[in-house]
């Protein structure tokens, strides 16, 4: 029974990778990380990781200028979220599973400051009880970290949980941490369940894994 579910945020309940995109090449040009036009990332990947791609990629060999970076893209990309951006069809869930006898967490890459702000923009405060964000461990995914971070503030079992991911990096560290895994429009091949945006097939799926509301 599933006692939990786990959402991913950037990708799953916000459409936020082109604004993140955005805010990585402005704090590139801030401290001076110069790159070929539309550079190509792997989507669902923390900012440190993030970070040491582009400086490879770019020479770049100032790697204490991280701290800047990073913060100048929390502030660019928390400034610039809004309703536009919203995954209509998964905050539902949110607010169905809010009716369930079931437990809902945030678990992402993103820095605390930018997801509460996501929270408060998707009006899904008062549904999800924990937050597990970048800033809570030392690594992030595809490391299992934050998924077993997350296990242990809510004293449940890997078993008893489900997370909603739409990356690879999100989808694997999931898998890590033997959590049961709904891939959200990402056909990979680790995920226990595929879910689109197909409304007959999402309610099936709902119906399944969440039969008996309380």
């Amino acid at each position: 029974m599933i006692k939990a579910v786990l959402w991913d945020l950037d990708g799953t309940l916000i459409d936020s990778e082109a604004i993140h995109y955005r805010a990585i090449i402005e704090a590139n040009n801030k401290i001076g990380l110069i790159l070929e036009e539309n550079f190509v990332l792997e989507s669902g990947l923390e900012g440190e990781s993030v970070f040491d791609t582009l400086c490879a990629r770019a020479q770049y060999p100032h790697r204490n200028n991280y701290a800047t970076w990073y913060q100048y893209t929390i502030d660019y990309a928390t400034s610039r979220i809004n309703e536009a951006q919203l995954i209509e069809q998964n905050i539902a869930w949110v607010q169905k599973l809010a009716k369930y006898d079931i437990v809902q967490a945030i678990v992402s890459n993103s820095d605390l400051q930018f997801v509460n702000k996501a929270l408060e923009i998707m009006a899904l405060e008062e549904h999800i009880q924990c937050i597990c964000s970048r800033d809570k461990v030392s690594k992030g995914k595809p490391d299992p970290a934050l998924y077993n971070y997350a296990l242990r503030v809510l004293n449940i079992d890997s078993t008893d949980a489900i997370t909603i991911e739409d990356s690879n990096s999100g989808i694997s560290a999931a898998k890590r941490a033997n959590i049961l895994t709904l891939a959200y429009n990402n056909s990979n091949y680790l995920a226990d369940y595929q879910l689109d945006d197909n409304e007959r097939g999402r309610e099936r799926l709902f119906r399944y894994l969440f039969p008996n509301p309380s």
